[in-house]
């Protein structure tokens, strides 16, 4: 009996995977229930798939036609091209699924085609599969047989978030992923959920308490040392420390639910001066904007403060034209790069992130930071230490990965200079410098499989 249920719900899970493809559709599934997550109309097709009480000898296609005709104009896309074998159960015996599913706008899908190799190298050592179609604007994350972590849901969850609804960087949102920076993410638009739809605010004073909130991300990004994301619905703030993240969540609320200006709520819950904080009734920052913009601002620190001087000046000539701004913050001895994305590359923030990243790795020549910024070179950055990188992952110990590391570096570099690449090692990380992603690619794949090779040797010798 048993026998026969696993295999009715392993046949209706297949047809609803191909519902949460033409419906933005959430599934969840477990040994007892089928949850789905959507709008009226594909909920209640849904329903016809699990409540059916015989299984019919049809195909998934012309089984979901007959369901959801009437939400739907054509099944013909669908077809038979559908698994025979089900991915519920993996080799734990875990009894579960689940099917995540998102909209993008244009500019978010062209933005993640250029980056979607990382995010579906990182989903696969969780075992879970990603699509991305750029055409339709849509992105799907599934479970596998592979699947064996309990939490990778939520995991996976919070990274379709972030990579949906903000602009953080695909690299940034994996390491908050792995837990190597914490974050908070603050609904603050009309969307459910959101400050303003919870507190009534109408959309004509949001706009007034965005702008002001706006005019004022730059000060409280030094202010905080964090790194922000401001879009028309959503704050995310990225910093080392919870406490950070929550500071920031008290000001934005301060802010949009009170229409306290940004100046007053800094000073409310920090004892640092906020002078550099707007007011509301000051003129905004000059820059251009097409409505209400993607604003970023990264904060980093420098232990070299000369070298930081010479970075600045260097920086803020070279991002000019890419209506991006640079303020050196010498009490702190960090720099602050500010961006407005409304300039016509879709993935500037990324490129910007990859030159900060590099900067405060190494003095970088005006020239190189012009190529990275262009898209004609490329960084990778490998992590080797244990806050998702690869000692973690592998689980190597950091007494032996000490010993690796000489060996790991010669390797590298002999593979740099053939392939005009730049190579540098910098505390837990190792950067790459070229101008062909599927080379530095190649970095991290032959970096982890080195290690990974040197760790069974290492194993088989012990026994």
């Amino acid at each position: 009996m048993q026998e026969e249920y696993l295999k009715w719900l392993e046949r209706r899970f297949h047809f609803l995977e191909v519902l949460s493809t033409v419906n933005p559709l959430h599934l969840f599934l477990n040994v007892d229930t089928i949850t789905a997550v959507s709008a009226v109309s594909a909920v209640s097709a849904v329903s016809a798939v699990g409540d059916s009480s015989t299984l019919p000898c049809l195909s998934p296609g012309e089984y979901l036609e007959i369901c959801i005709s009437s939400i739907l104009p054509s099944m013909d896309d669908i077809g038979d091209e559908m698994e025979t074998s089900c991915p519920l159960m993996n080799e734990g015996g875990l009894l579960e699924a689940s099917v995540l599913y998102s909209l993008l706008d244009e500019k978010q899908a062209k933005r993640l085609q250029e980056t979607w190799s990382l995010v579906e190298s990182f989903l696969q050592e969780y075992g879970i599969s990603c699509s991305l179609n750029v055409a339709e604007h849509h992105m799907t994350f599934s479970t596998t047989r592979r699947t064996t972590e309990p939490y990778i849901t939520d995991k996976a969850w919070c990274l379709l978030e972030l990579l949906s609804t903000t602009h953080v960087p695909v690299s940034m949102a994996i390491d908050i992923i792995y837990g190597s920076v914490e974050h908070d993410y603050i609904k603050i638009g009309i969307q459910e959920g959101g400050l303003c739809s919870i507190h009534g605010i109408k959309e004509e004073e949001y706009r007034k308490r965005w702008n002001c909130l706006r005019s004022s991300l730059q000060a409280l990004s030094e202010l905080k040392g964090c790194d922000l994301f401001l879009n028309a619905n959503t704050v995310t703030a990225v910093g080392t420390s919870c406490e950070v993240s929550r500071l920031i969540r008290l000001i934005v609320e301060d802010c949009i639910i009170s229409n306290v200006c940004p100046a007053t709520a800094a000073r409310n819950v920090s004892n640092r001066p906020t002078e550099n904080t707007e007011d509301p009734h000051v003129a905004h920052m000059k820059m251009k904007y097409d409505g209400m913009a993607e604003i970023t601002c990264f904060y980093r620190f420098y232990a070299n403060a000369t070298v930081l001087e010479e970075d600045w000046q260097m920086l803020q000539s070279c991002l000019k034209d890419y209506s991006i701004s640079c303020t050196l913050v010498a009490n702190d001895c960090g720099m602050t790069v500010s961006i407005a994305r409304s300039i016509g590359d879709s993935d500037i923030v990324g490129k910007a992130w990859d030159l900060v990243r590099l900067m405060s790795a190494t003095k970088v020549q005006a020239r190189l930071a012009e190529k990275i910024l262009k898209g004609t070179l490329h960084c990778v950055f490998i992590k080797t230490g244990y806050d998702g990188g690869l000692c973690s992952k592998i689980g190597i110990k950091m007494r032996q990965f000490s010993l690796l590391l000489p060996r790991l570096e010669y390797i590298l570099k002999n593979a740099a200079s053939r392939t005009s690449c730049k190579l540098l090692i910098k505390d837990e990380t190792i950067i790459v410098v070229g101008k062909y992603p599927a080379v530095l690619n190649w970095f991290e794949m032959h970096a982890r499989k080195w290690l990974e090779e040197q760790m069974d040797d290492y194993e088989s010798r012990k026994d």
